[in-house]
């Protein structure tokens, strides 16, 4: 069976089909293309014109038409959080779900969607339960639907990109160390921790890789496009430009691996018997050259770039071209996590 995963990022789609069959999974087909001056989640009806025609573009000019679809849903633009209960059963759980739902939600539940998971027992926390509850805006999965169906696409589902780099990243069959995966966007970063067969926390920061950029504009006196093709070329890099670029791009990353800090620091201090073992960077953002260095030297743990070709079992045609897909793997790490998402 084949199975497509959609990513509509904010500046490049992407787009992984996968062929299932039994426990082998292989690579068929990826593309990309830049969004630029297209924004694709707009509520304008201009925009969503524009985005109608340029998605369908796509979908022709890779001939993905009439593919089974799973499409991402920014994890920025949704509610999701991890809610802890008494080792509530049955009714008493499902009330008490349904009341924090009401209390924490920023969204309004009449004008939403919304789902929950009761998630695996968590290592030292026998007497709890903990719910996954994700709320996404009925007008942005509307506007996502309207827009991919419109393009000859038939949806199977729509996932948060936090569900879908899990699955991109993680053996969620097996034991896996308790790990961040940092996905650096163009306008956000999600930093998520999972543990224990589970996501078990997630927040998004309004920096990413438009902010980086910015920066090394700023301070170098560089238009917006060549700033980017600088970071691009020498990011972190100390030996490279004198430094330069690293310097004016250190504070900004500052600002994520902080988040990423602060965000172990909570985590652990409520889970001290499971604490954070290594960071995984996906996201466009992560292919800034240095990051993984100088970021286990700001962090002092292990940093790893995610390659999500390992979770499949052959990559097709494109075996001969292994090096090209490991040095863009980041950037259809959400994609690849779509595509691998089981059939309903």
């Amino acid at each position: 069976m084949n199975q497509l995963g959609l990513d509509l990022g904010s500046s490049v789609i992407k787009a992984v089909e996968v062929q299932r069959e039994k426990s082998n999974t292989s690579l068929l087909k990826i593309a990309k293309a830049d969004t630029t001056g297209i924004n694709i989640l707009s509520s304008s009806e201009a925009d969503i014109k524009k985005a109608i025609t340029f998605v369908t573009d796509f979908v022709m000019q890779n001939q993905l038409l009439g593919k089974y679809v799973t499409v991402s849903i920014p994890q920025a633009l949704i509610f999701t959080k991890i809610l802890s209960f008494p080792d509530l059963k049955g009714k008493d759980l499902e009330k008490a779900i349904e009341f924090e739902m009401v209390q924490e939600s920023p969204i309004p539940l009449e004008d939403a969607s919304k789902n929950y998971q009761i998630l695996p027992s968590n290592a030292g926390k026998s007497d709890s339960t903990e719910v996954l509850v994700v709320i996404a805006p009925n007008m942005l999965t509307k506007k996502i639907l309207n827009i991919v169906k419109s393009s000859g696409l038939q949806i199977q589902a729509i996932e948060p990109t936090s569900t879908a780099n899990i699955r991109a990243i993680m053996d969620e069959e097996r034991e896996n160390p308790t790990t961040i995966i940092a996905d650096i966007g163009e306008k956000n970063t999600d930093i998520l921790i999972y543990s224990d067969f589970a996501l078990r926390f997630t927040r998004s920061v309004s920096t990413g890789f438009e902010s980086v950029v910015k920066a090394a504009a700023q301070d170098l006196n560089l238009e917006k496009v060549q700033a980017a093709e600088y970071v691009k070329s020498y990011g972190l890099l100390s030996d490279k430009l004198n430094g330069k670029i690293k310097d004016a791009v250190s504070p900004i990353m500052g600002v994520i691996l902080n988040e990423i800090k602060r965000s172990i620091t909570f985590y652990e201090s409520r889970n001290s018997s499971n604490l954070v073992k290594r960071v995984v960077f996906c996201g466009g953002g992560s292919l800034i050259p240095g990051l993984v260095v100088y970021s286990a030297n700001y962090l002092n743990t292990e940093v790893q770039i995610a390659n999500p070709w390992n979770r499949l079992t052959s990559l097709g045609k494109y075996a001969d071209r292994q090096k090209e897909l490991e040095d863009i793997g980041p950037l259809f790490t959400t994609a690849v996590g779509l595509g691998l998402k089981p059939a309903s």
